[in-house]
């Protein structure tokens, strides 16, 4: 009995607590980090082995109540079994809607954006200007009412300047943010 009495005084004081900064006039900061990895081989084509790892810190302001827009830059990093390695580095706009209240613990947004980035360092992309569109969305569970931890699922689509043809890719990372409250 103890311990259900505890739970519900934990649960009722984490959902007092959680009035999150989703409202007009507040800043939005933060990013999420990702790993990748992929592995192919074939008989017709030598195995290859490509690993990438992706940081995207992100800066928003509240327009509107549950509604941000900001600059969502990215750096990631891209090598190979074959000794190809890449910088990408990306910078474009965001904008951000969650469809709860800011009362709750947890909410769920969605998030669109654009990047226009290059590709510099050694082997047959570099040299390249991307266009990439991105649409991305999840969970986010929030610890106090400023820092919240995110659980994404996102669709990226890119393109080479130039080239026919896009890559596409679907990815889970998961992201820190932090919603700093205006002084009034």
């Amino acid at each position: 009995m103890k311990k259900i009495i505890l739970l519900l005084f934990i649960t009722s004081a984490f959902y007092n607590i959680a009035d999150c900064q989703i409202t007009k006039e507040n800043w939005l900061v933060g990013g999420n980090a990702a790993f990748s990895q992929l592995q192919s081989s074939s008989r017709s084509a030598a195995q290859s082995k490509r690993t990438s790892f992706q940081i995207t810190p992100l800066v928003g302001y509240f327009l509107w109540d549950k509604f941000a827009a900001g600059l969502n830059p990215s750096l990631t990093y891209v090598s190979n079994n074959v000794g190809s390695t890449n910088t990408i580095i990306n910078i474009g706009p965001f904008i951000r809607y969650y469809f709860l209240n800011e009362e709750n613990i947890i909410n769920l947004f969605a998030e669109s954006g654009y990047a226009y980035g290059s590709i510099t360092g050694k082997g047959q992309e570099k040299g390249q200007h991307l266009n990439t569109f991105s649409f991305s969305g999840g969970p986010v569970i929030y610890f106090n009412s400023s820092v919240g931890l995110e659980f994404i699922i996102a669709y990226n689509t890119t393109k080479a300047v130039g080239f026919s043809g896009n890559n596409s890719k679907l990815q889970f990372g998961i992201g820190f943010q932090i919603h700093l409250e205006r002084d009034k």
